[in-house]
């Protein structure tokens, strides 16, 4: 089952076109990204990623994952502004 922490992974993948820079980025190993990665094509039974020496790039299936994933992310890191300690309650912005 696909989480968010999935979408985050595989939108940092995305954005640095790269396994070794998104796993640096996400402070996890290359390989242990790499396994995610894999994992998430295998339960959609699809491939997300063209992989090259020249790094990687989302395959159609793919990029309709990453524009979800980077709204739910993005919608993720909203919620946690409004709903910060700083912020006092939450705010219905």
């Amino acid at each position: 089952m696909l989480d968010i922490r999935h979408l985050r992974y595989f939108v940092c993948v995305v954005d640095m076109g790269s396994l070794s820079k998104a796993a640096g980025a996400l402070s996890i190993s290359q390989p242990s990204l790499s396994q995610q990665v894999s994992a998430m094509e295998y339960q959609l039974g699809v491939p997300l990623l063209l992989r090259s020496a020249a790094g990687v790039r989302p395959t159609d299936a793919g990029l309709k994952l990453y524009r979800h994933g980077r709204m739910c992310s993005d919608r993720c890191r909203k919620w946690r502004l409004m709903s910060s300690p700083k912020e006092g309650a939450l705010s219905a912005r």
